[in-house]
């Protein structure tokens, strides 16, 4: 059987709304948020390429990416975050080992933000309207 050739594979952001880079630079930066480090960006690049990959010759993968609604996006950030902790294993142990075990499974990890009093409105007296704004609310 012949090799197909580059074109005629499944491509990523042909077929999907999806776009691997920045997909792959979400994931980064949400490590090195859990990290509490800056994570080199040769990262996600290497994370997209991965991605571009595994999409073109897995079927599995593109069924799983191509879902409706936001699961197929879901699925990529999952994978991407598993592959970014294995590189991190390889390369960066000391950065592997803060990163959650949830992380590692594909798991988003970001920390809670503390959400404080919700924000209110000032008073009507308390900022004044200009001319024209009055006559449209009258």
């Amino acid at each position: 059987m012949p090799a197909r050739s580059a074109t005629s594979r499944p491509q990523l952001e042909v077929e999907t709304p999806l776009l691997a880079l920045a997909a792959a630079c979400s994931v980064v930066e949400e490590a090195a948020v859990v990290v509490g480090r800056p994570l080199p960006p040769r990262l996600a690049v290497r994370l997209a390429h991965r991605a571009r990959r595994v999409y073109s010759q897995s079927e599995s993968f593109r069924r799983k990416v191509r879902t409706r609604g936001d699961s197929g996006r879901e699925w990529l950030h999952a994978f991407l975050r598993h592959w970014l902790a294995a590189l991190l294993r390889e390369e960066c142990p000391a950065l592997f080992r803060r990163l959650p075990t949830a992380f590692a499974n594909g798991i988003a990890c970001l920390p809670a933000i503390p959400s404080g009093p919700a924000e209110q409105f000032p008073p009507a007296d308390d900022f004044h309207l200009s001319n024209e704004a009055r006559q449209l609310i009258a």
